[in-house]
């Protein structure tokens, strides 16, 4: 019962004060530095603009499910350009000292060599192959 008639109170003051001419705002702020929560001013407000309007105020769809998609897709997204960035820099550097020291070494680290470079660039490619099975 005591819900009721707070929320009454913050109402009717919302009610009063919006036919005056206060703006949203400033009442938000008021009403903040008298104590009150902010789920209950929006609430107040949103009751208020509903009877105003005579339509309710919309809900969003989608809810927590969709921000843990969203959560999980840009941890993915960021996974991948680490991966894709430290590739193309380790792939770089690998290009560079195979390119300094060709003359200089023998068969068996030309050899390892080719096969680092193999696995960076599949490091590299591997993404774009992802995403475009993903997306498909």
């Amino acid at each position: 019962m005591e819900q009721t008639s707070t929320s009454e109170k913050l109402h009717t003051f919302i009610e009063a004060s919006k036919a005056k001419g206060a703006a949203d705002d400033f009442l938000v702020n008021l009403l903040r530095e008298q104590g009150w929560a902010a789920k209950d001013i929006y609430a107040a407000l949103g009751r208020y603009y509903q009877s105003l309007t005579g339509l309710p105020v919309p809900v969003r769809a989608g809810g927590a499910g969709e921000a843990a998609r969203d959560a999980f897709l840009y941890l993915l997204a960021f996974s991948t350009l680490a991966t894709w960035t430290i590739a193309l820099g380790s792939l770089m550097f690998t290009y560079i000292d195979r390119w300094f020291r060709t003359r200089w070494c023998g068969n068996q680290l030309r050899l390892l060599l080719r096969s680092l470079v193999r696995w960076l660039v599949s490091s590299w490619v591997f993404p774009f192959f992802s995403w475009s099975c993903a997306s498909s």
